[in-house]
């Protein structure tokens, strides 16, 4: 697996954006009207750089072809809250640990 991150100009995050909108959102959309972490209105601010991450995934046992994938993170207006994954410990109940699989889901 390659990932590659790198800052890009406010204006092309922009563009990026709108790419998106136009072929997963209704337009005007960025992302679904409710989601776990609220709106997440995005900055208009093209003055802000945006981050991209290129990920590609080579796995001849297990793809017939590598597989992309390439996000585009801009800033939003107000807070971005902090997701709970498994470094982080906090949400996960009384006993402060994390699930886990009784087997593999695979």
């Amino acid at each position: 697996m390659v990932e590659r991150y790198r800052l890009i100009g406010g204006a092309a995050a922009r563009d990026a954006q709108i790419r998106h909108e136009g072929t997963y959102f209704p337009p005007g959309v960025s992302s679904p009207l409710t989601n776990e972490y609220g709106r997440g209105d995005i900055d208009p601010d093209t003055a802000k750089e945006g981050l991209q991450v290129e990920i590609t995934v080579d796995d001849p046992d297990a793809l017939t072809k590598p597989w992309s994938a390439l996000v585009t993170y801009r800033h939003v207006l107000g807070e971005w809250p902090e997701a709970v994954c498994a470094e982080n410990t906090r949400d996960f109940g009384s006993n402060g640990k994390p699930p886990i699989a009784g087997k593999p889901d695979f």
